[in-house]
């Protein structure tokens, strides 16, 4: 089967871009049946794209799929819509098996958790974390960088050990130095950090604090509510891996890759060679891409020779490779 994707091509008279389509080899060893659809979701997490997927399964007419093949590719956005666009697709397909050729970002990975199978593996293929990115620029007026809302929990945990270090320190050196006792030295010091930490403290917003702390598990709940409602996960499970992926990693972009998302319990398998090397291919293509979404033109086994670098199906050589 021949997947469509689309390429950049400038205009000459403007600025302006179109897609052009381009042909692309993928899941090629994968006999769909007269009820399986494949789907390219090449697209940010907003209304404007749910609208465009809820446009594009109208204009197909089909209420129910057997089987639903989607190439996903997304750098996330709004948490609200990726579990909107979990739940539509759950009603129009009872099977769906994702394709992840490069990344599936923040709040993609929300709906990337609800399909029944993640084909993973391929040289840029990942996952990442899903803690919320804040909405505005807020440091606490100390310069930590703020991209997410767990990275500014971060910079309120760094003041406040920093000011305990602090108070240790000074409390010790009165002692040391002083004849004063353990009490007067601790007041000592308290008075000393509180005239160094102040103009810090005074800059920390307690609505702006508590806000972002609730707005942590947005993703979290989403992501809960997709593995139970959904995929049918235990609430236990379910709300471990929620919590660890909005909280458990040192940055909002850190790579998951297939080894460790299936540590983490998503239905992750390894790519056949052929869809492998379609996979890597298509990888590096996407940054030329812009976004679209649009369902794959044909519905025949795809079959290309070496000379495409992608060999025959159907031979002794299509093994699974590992991630």
């Amino acid at each position: 089967m021949t997947a469509t994707v689309k390429t950049k091509t400038k205009l000459n008279n403007n600025d302006q871009q179109f897609s052009q389509h381009a042909p692309l080899p993928i899941l090629s060893e994968h006999q769909l049946g007269a009820n399986d659809y494949v789907y390219i979701l090449n697209d940010d997490m907003n209304l404007a794209a749910l609208k465009k997927l809820h446009e594009n399964f109208t204009a197909k007419g089909v209420t129910e799929m057997d089987t639903l093949y989607i190439v996903l590719n997304t750098s996330g956005g709004l948490p609200s819509i990726a579990f909107e666009m979990a739940n539509y697709l759950r009603l129009i397909a009872n099977r769906i098996i994702g394709f992840i050729p490069a990344g599936v970002f923040s709040s993609g990975v929300i709906l990337a958790a609800s399909f029944n199978e993640l084909v993973m593996g391929g040289i840029r293929s990942h996952l990442t974390p899903i803690d919320i990115i804040t909405d505005r620029a807020y440091t606490a007026g100390v310069g930590f960088n703020h991209d997410s809302t767990e990275n500014l929990m971060a910079c309120y945990d760094a003041v406040i050990e920093k000011a305990c270090d602090a108070l240790n320190t000074v409390t010790g050196i009165i002692l040391e130095k002083s004849k004063l006792n353990i009490v007067d030295a601790i007041l000592a010091s308290k008075a000393l950090t509180e005239s160094a930490m102040r103009p810090i403290l005074e800059k920390i917003d307690p609505q702006m604090l508590g806000s972002n702390y609730r707005a942590r598990d947005l993703a979290a709940y989403y992501l809960y509510y997709v593995l139970v409602d959904i995929r049918g996960w235990d609430t236990t499970e379910a709300w471990d891996l929620a919590k660890h992926l909005s909280r458990g990693f040192p940055s909002h972009g850190f790579r998951i890759k297939s080894v460790q998302a299936k540590k983490l319990g998503l239905p992750v398998v390894e790519p056949t060679e052929n869809d492998f090397i379609a996979m890597n291919q298509l990888a590096f293509m996407l940054d030329d891409m812009e976004n679209f979404q649009e369902f794959s033109e044909s519905h025949e086994l795809h079959k290309v020779d070496q000379d495409n670098g992608v060999k025959p199906a159907n031979t002794k050589s299509n093994r699974k490779r590992s991630a």
